[in-house]
């Protein structure tokens, strides 16, 4: 029997998950149907005040325990978001079998330029983890990257993987994020 999940996902803020497509909620959702997942769900867009954050942080430690998973989805600034004001603040030890972090493209810094130069930018979990991924745009070029190199506590598995066939908007569409996705929702289960 498959371990039930609390997963928590936030969308971008910009242009590029308005449509209902783009939207990494509408992704991660997908996958969870069709894997015919146990899940409790909790998706917004990151537009975040603090409100936001506080809403999250209350809804992981609300679905904890009974031998449940924690995946943690952001896109672009709701990556940034997940990271620095969800998951690092949180001191307590949380009562899950596992938690697991994707992020997509996470932009840092916050900033309006949708596809900055970010080469060698560090986005920081300080939270210890069982297992994180970072999916980002870089160009083929290798003076261009729209999203942050993901850094994880000594320990923590982490896999930062490029992708060049894709941009800031078409990143969640790209067949590599939901093959990510797919297998961290299946790992998360075990």
């Amino acid at each position: 029997m498959n371990r039930p999940l609390t997963v928590i996902v936030a969308n971008g803020w910009s242009a590029s998950s308005r449509k209902l497509g783009s939207r990494t909620k509408a992704l991660v959702e997908h996958q969870l149907k069709v894997l015919g997942l146990q899940y409790d769900m909790l998706g917004m867009r990151s537009s975040f005040l603090l409100r936001r954050s506080r809403q999250f942080r209350r809804f992981i430690r609300d679905h904890q325990g009974s031998g449940r998973s924690l995946v943690c989805v952001g896109k672009s600034f709701g990556g940034k978001q997940i990271v620095e004001e969800v998951l690092n603040p949180i001191n307590e030890r949380l009562d899950y079998c596992g938690i697991y972090l994707i992020t997509i493209d996470p932009n840092w810094p916050a900033c309006w330029d949708l596809t900055p130069n970010l080469n060698r930018h560090t986005l920081r979990l300080t939270k210890p983890i069982t297992a994180a991924v970072n999916v980002y745009f870089a160009t083929k070029e290798p003076r261009k990257q729209a999203g942050a190199m993901l850094v994880t506590p000594k320990g923590t598995p982490v896999k930062n993987i490029p992708l060049a066939d894709c941009d800031h908007y078409s990143i969640v569409q790209n067949p590599m994020t939901e093959i990510v996705i797919r297998k961290t929702l299946l790992e998360a289960t075990k």
